[in-house]
């Protein structure tokens, strides 16, 4: 028998400017995407056997089980089915703990749940520490002593309306936009059939990059171009103007570079760069058979991808 069940939900997000350079405090463009999250469940078990402390589950958007641990009372691991996520997991936890020492006083069984594919990089660590942060209650923020990062992700994990994030120093300025494009319907994201590294991905590009202040400057003026763009024409230059001097300063090749050279209109890289999506324009559906042809079969529609997004009042 389970009892005292409670549930938390929250959900991924696009960076659509600033990739890398948001670290240096560029103003980057951050969409969240309500239709894609992730829920956990918690419950109390009535008995819990084999000094269980701690049982979780992670499922996959089939209802797959792909990650299981159990944790004792000290939350340390006593089985797991992965010992790298389990390690990482119970120093979440034992921080929570720390923060609010009411947090976790009886056994519980947890069961976080996907309804995306992991793979496609929409934010199965930020909406599991967002998550996370609502059970415990305490700052989502304080996660980044371990999963470092922007925090972007966790910007938007709970906001449904487009944002502008922008770090000073220890301060975080978060700024909701309008987007009135009337382009949208013009604006795929296509999955480059692999995952990315995002925390591997970011220290090896800020490590090599040299994102000097005169290029955090013209990066954040293209951010603030592109959220008031009109013409679809426009937003792509702005957007290549971005992947130029992104890839120059990081001494990087772009997605058009590698993958798609002799695409006419915009290829922009999504997040960290080499994996996961992309975002593409057209001017006829006709146009996506092109990246088809080279195999590239998850191609999702602005609309689609947004659904639940506020774009404007």
């Amino acid at each position: 028998m389970q009892a005292t069940q409670y549930n938390f939900a929250t959900h991924g997000k696009f960076l659509i400017t600033g990739e890398y350079a948001i670290l240096k405090g560029a103003k980057s463009l951050c969409i969240p995407l309500p239709r894609y999250g992730q829920r956990l469940s918690i419950t109390s078990p009535i008995h819990q056997d084999n000094n269980a402390f701690v049982v979780w589950e992670s499922i996959d958007q089939k209802g797959n089980r792909w990650f299981r641990t159990t944790l004792d009372e000290h939350l340390s691991v006593i089985d797991t089915t992965n010992l790298s996520i389990a390690h990482t997991l119970s120093r979440m936890l034992t921080l929570s703990k720390s923060l609010n020492p009411n947090f976790l006083t009886q056994p519980v069984h947890a069961r976080i749940t996907a309804n995306f594919n992991r793979d496609w990089g929409l934010g199965t660590s930020s909406t599991l520490i967002t998550t996370l942060s609502q059970w415990a209650k305490i700052d989502r923020y304080a996660f980044l002593e371990i999963l470092a990062g922007s925090g972007y992700d966790l910007a938007c994990a709970d906001r449904y309306t487009p944002l502008v994030y922008q770090l000073d120093k220890e301060y975080r300025k978060i700024t909701a936009v309008e987007l009135h494009w009337p382009f949208c319907d013009q604006i795929y994201f296509l999955y480059l059939n692999q995952k990315t590294n995002t925390r591997t991905s970011v220290s090896s590009m800020i490590n090599k990059g040299n994102l000097q202040p005169k290029v955090i400057n013209q990066l954040s003026m293209y951010t603030d171009e592109t959220i008031t763009c009109r013409e679809i024409g426009r937003f792509e230059e702005i957007l290549s103007a971005h992947e130029t001097l992104l890839s120059t300063s990081l001494d990087v090749s772009s997605v058009r570079s590698t993958h798609f050279p002799d695409y006419p209109y915009l290829t922009k890289s999504l997040g960290a760069w080499g994996g996961d999506f992309c975002m593409v324009t057209i001017r006829t559906k006709a146009d996506l058979d092109y990246f088809r042809l080279k195999g590239y079969d998850t191609i999702l529609p602005w609309k689609e991808m947004t659904k639940g997004l506020v774009q404007h009042q």
